[in-house]
This record gives structure tokens, C-alpha cells and sequence, in this order.
């Protein structure tokens, strides 16, 4: 079976669609969150029937989602997910990132670089896994994570995980950090369901590999995302929600009172 990517369009990367349309068995899907992409004519043509556009409701890693619930996946053996602001150095990340999956039976997900060695993400963000269905199993539970930005796994690994854990925000109450909840949870459950080794780097250096380059929002460095002193207040107030919520569901002592606070944090979510 061939691979996939699936990229987010924001930034419209002409340049980079080009690259991957010439990559021998890899089909290139576009899922766009702006109805308006300006693509040349002769490569929407051949991108005819995979560009798809679907509402900014979760962010990149709400995007990726939306994908897979279309369940194209399922036609590859292996699927990239990236955002178009990604410069390519070498073509060969795709077979780079096919000889780690295989070497696992599939069982990975592959990132293009180590964003930190931190892993006790539930004992410092504990707030992050509310909205998920799927919940840190104890306090020491340790998990790595990989950026949005570029990421490959297997399509078993997908199925057998069912979903990505989003923080779906319809109505933007909590701005592009939901990212950053959607996708500590849907590493945690990587972790969890694949087990210790689920995460494999081409490099330790964060958002650069012999084979590509990361960037935020276009940019080679990180800018600063100004927000309004009323959105702050707000976000800050359902982080301290999403905690107190949490740190009540991992110290209880009863299934039945974690069900309980669960369905009250699904409620919450879905409401939001």
C-alpha cells in the first residue's frame, strides 16, 4: 500500500505541494481551513478531489482529526501529517520515517524532532487532559510528545487508537493554545495504547532534522501572541477549571465518582 500526507493549509505553500506531488507513492491531501487557496491551476487540477476544506474548530491537530474522519487513511499503509509552513531539506524523510514504522510493526509515531525531554506532562499540565475521553491512568503516568507541525504514523496505529483527543473550541473561547491540550492528550493515549517506544525522533534538536525545518506560523523563530487582557483572564480561569476538575478525577478513590466527574467534564466541553 502507498503512504499519504495530509497537510494543513494556512500559509498556502505552493512550492512545497509541488515537492510532494513529485514524490514517487506518496498521495498529497490538502485540508484547508480558508475556503480561498491560492493554488496555481495546474496543481489543483492534479490535486482534484484532495483538497478538502472543513471549519477551524480544533486547530492543526483538529484539522488532522477532521481528516481522519473522513477515513481516507485507511487506503495507506502509512500517513504524514504537517503543516505547509515546513521546509523539506531532503525527500528522503518519507522513507527515513517508513523504515522507523516498519521497524516497529507499525507500532509508533514518528516525529521530526524531540520537542524537550520532558514526559511528566500529567503531573505539571493536568488541566490539558479535561476534554479528553481519554485520561492520564495514574499521576506518574509519563508520556513524550511531538509537534504538530510534522509527525508519521501507521494506519493500524490509527485505527487502533480511534480518534485524536481535540479540544474542540467552536467557539473560541480559548484560542491557538487549545493546540497545545489537543495534543498532549492525543500523546499521552499514543503512549498508553502503543506503549513505551511509541515515540521515535529523526533528531533531538527541536524543530530542525537533517531533513526538515519547522517553523512557527511561517516564521523561523517564535513570535510573541498578543492577546487581549479579557481573552487571558478567561483562558486562565478554564485552566484552573480544567484543573481542580482533573486533580478531583485522579485522586478519587471510586469508579463511580470518575465516571461521574467525567460525564461533568464532557458536558463542559461540549458546551464550550
Amino acid at each position: 500500500m502507498k503512504s499519504c500526507v495530509c497537510i494543513l493549509a494556512w500559509h498556502t505553500n505552493p512550492g512545497l505541494y509541488e515537492t510532494l506531488v513529485g514524490i514517487p507513492g506518496l498521495d498529497l491531501y490538502i485540508l484547508s481551513h480558508r475556503r480561498e487557496l491560492e493554488l496555481p491551476t495546474d496543481l489543483q487540477a492534479q490535486l482534484n478531489g484532495h483538497i478538502l476544506f472543513e471549519p477551524n474548530l480544533g486547530y492543526d491537530w483538529g484539522g488532522y482529526q477532521q481528516f481522519l474522519e473522513k477515513e481516507i487513511y485507511k487506503q495507506y499503509s502509512v500517513i504524514f501529517f504537517a503543516h505547509d509552513d515546513i521546509v523539506i531539506l531532503d525527500n528522503d524523510i518519507f522513507n527515513a520515517c517508513v523504515e522507523l514504522i516498519d521497524s516497529t510493526r507499525g507500532n509508533c509515531i514518528v516525529g521530526n524532532s524531540r520537542q524537550s525531554n520532558k514526559r511528566d506532562w500529567p503531573l505539571t499540565h493536568i488541566h490539558s487532559y479535561a476534554h479528553s475521553k481519554w485520561k492520564p491512568p495514574s499521576w506518574d503516568f509519563c508520556h513524550d510528545v511531538v509537534r504538530g507541525s510534522f509527525f508519521a504514523t501507521s494506519s493500524a496505529a490509527l485505527t487502533s487508537l480511534g480518534r485524536f483527543e481535540i479540544l474542540w473550541d467552536r467557539h473560541g473561547f480559548f484560542g491557538v493554545g487549545a493546540g497545545n491540550w489537543s495534543l498532549r492528550a492525543t500523546c499521552g493515549k499514543f503512549q498508553y495504547y502503543l506503549g513505551e517506544d511509541a515515540f521515535r525522533y529523526l533528531n533531538d534538536t527541536d524543530q530542525a532534522s537533517p531533513y526538515l525545518i519547522e517553523l512557527y506560523r511561517g516564521q523561523s523563530k517564535k513570535k510573541p501572541h498578543h492577546v487581549s487582557i479579557i481573552w487571558r483572564m478567561r483562558y486562565k480561569l478554564m485552566v484552573e477549571l480544567s484543573r481542580l476538575l482533573m486533580v478531583n478525577y485522579m485522586n478519587a478513590n471510586s469508579i463511580s465518582r470518575k465516571k461521574r466527574l467525567d460525564t461533568l467534564m464532557e458536558k463542559i466541553f461540549a458546551y464550550l
